[in-house]
């Protein structure tokens, strides 16, 4: 067996910003989307904090001796100021109040910057080491630092007041443009400065602010922001009025750097609980168990930095910049729900098109999907569906994508003369709920549409994910007894298989499988016929096909079958006898209440796109086409599951292709299952669900075949790469 590889599509932009050279402001930052809510950068940075504008952050970037402070854009992840390189390290940096100014801190240097531009203003040097800037006063006009206690400077860093005797100050806040509010190891202080040092009030002997690290005002109250509680105290008494924990897990270590993500529904700040676990509480709720979710990046731990307005967080890891969503990764996007299969198009009748008859050669029709089929009006994100021609005219092919897209370069479904023949396909919905189906030019053709599923928006709560198994397994095989079953399946007869989902360490708590993702194929068929495919306590059998078959046929569909609870999935046959052999590459699993919820297994939509066409680029010599035997290698950059459509053309002898996991260390396991089964001279297509290992491969079992892989999304990892690994493949 021999293998080939084909490089993958970067999902990244611009040139490498080096750690080892002079960045300028018209570097762009290499990225990418890692899961929904959560991008990758190769951005180095050490600390961050908001910007003047809602979409702009600063961070202190760079490695050795190439450290600056950067204004980065969030919108398009771009470099819009900054810095000259500083000589040494910097402990922290903050904007004033009035958004004039940046001030940045080293040991022994106190730098002032132009917000925007961040031209360097000037630089002083105090005679005490400097240990951190805490705050600026919302007029710009003091700076509070603690050099040994507290001390307070003029906004141009020129004149220094005293300082107050507090010492091993941990925290600290203009609660006014005179008066500052400093927590210590044990005690909370409010300290007038509006002449010299005035202490007004002190709460003292508090060994549960040990651990407070941030200070935040609020109206007429104090926040307190400690590793495992939120403590609200009255501005003026200094009395503890509520205390909010976070609940077990938080150890002192774990600073909860990011707060208050929003005004108002006041979300607190994204807590480490280890290994990439990350929560949001909200504030006011009596022992919160708060919402936790898992980061798929292994062992490593991402670390926040700072909140910015609209549930944005910057986070460290690995020493590089990552920008969390967290409405978005704690929302249910990407999530699925399963339906009982029902039809939304049929052109013969004129069920959900303009009017009854075929789509003509070259047409192209709009098709309402939301609300229809068990689906809301609202929050569908993507559906998936078996796509049927029948009674066609001549050969073609028909594209399906998202309605409000240019028409994508792809197919989803291949027909010839006079033959029924469907397809299991994915595809992201327009804005407006619609998609748009186009007819290839050579031939008209009735075309169905049967709704199996849907994919929810981020206005969703989360639900179901998918699970993939590690090695295709086959649940049935009329021929030779699986499941108890032997003897082929008789016209109208219907078995009930069972498809169990077990429980995988790496995917965490889950309340079971709502759906299972089938393979399936016929063999040995007597007549014209198809097989529909259904959970098996439905009310009544559903007027759907889920693969069509004509004597003799050799024929593979993919399709997802709902399993609520491990429920028993029904098969049908409508005529003839016919062998049915099943894979089941994965599950749709519920997350348990209340427990960390995972990334893996959610779904990224894409507009449709062409990934390979060996009659377009090849590898291979001569025509292009995959010899027998060989392995047609697509590089996986993070392990996804990628949801394609492939198709075979031209090939010179009967077989199959199978969309298979491949490692450059284990090479593949083929386990034995087909994707694409196909006749000599035949185009046919069928979809797979091509779980990296963590790259993709096509295997070629004989003959020489064309192969066109489409992609129509992605389901997200269980574990991404490192990010050395994902920047330098």
């Amino acid at each position: 067996m021999v293998a080939v590889v084909v490089g993958v599509v970067a999902a990244v932009v611009g040139p490498l910003l080096s750690p080892d050279g002079d960045a300028s402001a018209a570097d762009e930052i290499e990225w990418f989307v890692a899961t929904p809510g959560y991008v990758r950068t190769d951005l180095f940075i050490e600390t961050a904090v908001p910007g003047p504008d809602d979409n702009l952050v600063y961070v202190y970037a760079g490695r050795e001796f190439d450290r600056r402070i950067v204004l980065v854009d969030i919108d398009d992840i771009t470099i819009v100021a900054e810095s000259p390189t500083t000589p040494r390290g910097m402990f922290d940096i903050t904007m004033s109040g009035d958004g004039e100014w940046v001030y940045g801190v080293t040991e022994n240097d106190l730098y002032r910057y132009d917000a925007r531009t961040l031209e360097l203003v000037n630089r002083e040097s105090p005679m005490d080491a400097i240990e951190k800037i805490f705050d600026v006063a919302d007029d710009g006009n003091r700076i509070a630092l603690a050099m040994g206690g507290l001390s307070i400077v003029d906004d141009d860093i020129v004149e220094y007041f005293n300082t107050t005797p507090l010492l091993d100050i941990e925290a600290l806040a203009f609660s006014g443009d005179d008066e500052v509010i400093a927590v210590t190891r044990n005690s909370v202080t409010r300290v007038d400065i509006s002449d010299g040092f005035d202490v007004v009030t002190t709460l003292s002997d508090q060994e549960d602010f040990s651990s407070v690290n941030t200070v935040e005002m609020d109206g007429d109250s104090i926040l307190l922001w400690s590793a495992r509680s939120l403590y609200t105290l009255d501005a003026d008494t200094l009395e503890v009025e509520s205390q909010q924990d976070f609940g077990s897990g938080n150890s002192d270590r774990h600073r909860p750097v990011v707060h208050r993500l929003q005004d108002g529904i006041a979300v607190t700040g994204s807590q480490l609980f280890g290994n990439g676990q990350l929560a949001r509480f909200e504030i006011g709720v009596d022992d919160p168990v708060g919402t936790r979710w898992t980061l798929p990046v292994g062992e490593q731990n991402v670390t926040p930095k700072a909140a910015l307005p609209g549930g944005f967080v910057i986070a460290w890891e690995q020493g590089k910049m990552v920008l969390l969503n967290v409405d978005l990764l704690t929302s249910g996007f990407g999530d699925y729900q399963a339906v009982v299969p029902e039809r939304v198009v049929d052109t013969r009748s004129g069920l959900g098109v303009p009017r009854p008859g075929r789509l003509a050669p070259g047409e192209t029709i709009v098709v309402d999907i939301a609300g229809r089929a068990g689906l809301p009006e609202g929050g569908v994100l993507a559906v998936t569906m078996n796509v049927t021609a029948t009674e066609p005219l001549g050969a073609g092919f028909i594209k399906i994508w998202p309605s409000e897209r240019a028409r994508p370069e792809i197919s989803n479904l291949n027909y010839t003369v006079g033959r029924t023949v469907a397809n299991g396909v994915t595809v992201t919905l327009g804005r407006d709920g619609k998609l748009r189906l186009y007819n290839h030019v050579e031939s008209a053709t009735h075309v169905l549409l049967d709704i199996t599923g849907y994919y929810t928006t981020g206005a969703s709560e989360p639900s179901a994910r998918y699970a993939p198994i590690t090695t295709p397994a086959r649940v049935l095989d009329t021929r030779n007894a699986t499941q108890g079953v032997f003897g082929k399946l008789g016209p109208g007869e219907f078995i009930d298989i069972e498809v169990p989902y077990s429980p995988s360490a790496s995917i965490g708590e889950v309340d079971g499988a709502v759906a299972a993702v089938l393979n399936m194929t016929v063999v040995n068929a007597t007549e014209f016929s198809f097989l529909s495919v259904y959970p098996s306590d439905a009310p009544q059998r559903p007027d759907v096909s889920t693969i069509n078959f004509y004597p003799g046929d050799i024929r593979s569909n993919l399709t997802i079958a709902q399993s609520i609870g491990n429920t028993p999935i029904r098969l049908y046959n409508h005529a003839g006898t016919v062998d049915v052999v099943v894979d089941v590459l994965g599950h749709y699993i519920e997350p348990v209440a209340d427990e960390p919820i995972s990334q893996a297994g959610r779904y990224y939509p894409v507009t449709p796109f062409r990934r390979f066409d060996s009659r377009e680029s090849s590898p291979f010599d001569g025509t292009g086409a995959i010899p027998p035997g060989f392995v047609l290698i697509l590089d996986n950059s993070e392990g996804w599951t990628d949801i394609w459509n492939v198709t075979v053309t031209e090939p010179t002898t009967a077989g199959f292709v199978s969309a298979i996991p491949w490692s450059d260390q284990d090479g593949i396991d083929g386990s034995g299952t087909s994707t694409v089964n196909f006749v000599q001279g035949e185009t046919v297509a069928n979809g797979a669900y091509a779980t990296g290992g963590p790259d993709n491969a096509v295997l070629n079992a004989s003959g020489d075949s064309h192969v066109v892989v489409d992609v129509f999304g992605y389901l997200t990892p269980v574990e991404l790469r490192s990010l050395d690994d994902s920047f330098n493949r």
